[in-house]
Formats: structure tokens, sequence, C-alpha cells
């Protein structure tokens, strides 16, 4: 059983590119300053959500890489509100 509000929930079943990254910090300047983008979080450590230009997955692992960055994890994640239930249902 788990409880959150509806903010979360919608966080939860937006669409993002997923990164598990060596070097949070130097890889959220590189998507500020290199990319200009600014809509992503850093839910724990070692994790970045990026929700604008899912479309260019390329090319934001190419300039972390670029910038010495080790990328260990690189999804697309997110689903929409049906499925997120149906996956913690079970079904």
């Amino acid at each position: 059983m788990e409880e959150f509000d509806a903010k979360e929930l919608s966080t939860r079943c937006r669409r993002c590119q997923k990164l598990v990254v060596s070097n949070v910090e130097r890889a959220v300047n590189v998507l500020e300053e290199e990319l200009q983008i600014k809509e992503f979080d850093v839910p724990e450590a070692s994790v970045i959500r990026i929700y604008e230009h899912l479309e260019d997955t390329t090319e934001i692992n190419h300039k972390l890489f670029l910038a010495g960055i080790e990328i260990k994890e690189s999804y697309l994640a997110g689903q929409d509100l049906e499925g997120y239930f149906m996956e913690r249902i079970g079904s």
C-alpha cells in the first residue's frame, strides 16, 4: 500500500528519460548550461529524470559522455495512469 498526493501520481506517470550517472552535479550542469534543459529532477543519488527533449536522448547522452560523465543507465520511463495502476495491482 502506497500513499501520495495527486502531484506525486502525476510525476510517477509522466514520460521521462531516466539516467543513472557517475556525477549528478556535473551532469546537471551539462543539462542546464550546454543543453538548456530545465525540466528535470534528481529523486535520489545518481539518478536524473529529464522531462523535456525526449526525442534528443542520443544528443543528451553524447554531451554527458563528452563531459566525462559515466552513464550507467539511460532509458525512457513513465506510463499512462491506467498502466501505472495495472502494474501496481499485478495485472
